[in-house]
């Protein structure tokens, strides 16, 4: 790319967070995830079910084909194609600001659990919420 064909992109929300994956681009930092094929042409996408909270996608992940987005009180929204998003009810409400896929396993990093889950979508999956301050000294 030549500097001289950059472009200035301006979006509204400001972004905390981006993730790529199935030929898509996912942004998160306000109330609504926003999506794009291209790195320039940006829609913001609302909720399948809106949350009853509304609380701001604080990051963003990609992994097992779908996009996984976290924030405050717990919230966990998930989306295949960054378009769709559905809230997903986990037994936390930390504030989660990270995560991770790997390995088969979703891991959420918040304040003051963390959330391990090896199948998001399923309803009754498995998920596993540990303290934090089990890790303390």
């Amino acid at each position: 790319m030549n500097p001289a064909d950059t472009n200035t992109l301006f979006v509204t929300t400001p972004l905390s967070g981006l993730a790529y994956g199935g030929g898509v681009y996912v942004g998160v930092g306000g109330l609504y995830p926003i999506a794009s094929r291209d790195p320039y042409s940006w829609t913001t996408f609302t909720f399948t079910n809106e949350p009853p909270q509304r609380v701001p996608i604080s990051a963003v992940a990609y992994g097992a084909g779908e996009f996984v987005g976290v924030g405050g009180n717990g919230l966990v929204a998930t989306s295949a194609d960054g378009s769709k998003w559905l809230q997903r009810s986990l037994p936390s409400n930390a504030n989660l600001h990270a995560l991770a896929y790997g390995n088969g396993t979703w891991v959420m990093l918040g304040e003051p659990d963390m959330i391990v889950s090896t199948n998001l979508a399923k309803v009754g999956a498995s998920v596993y919420v540990a303290s934090l301050t089990s890790f303390r000294g």
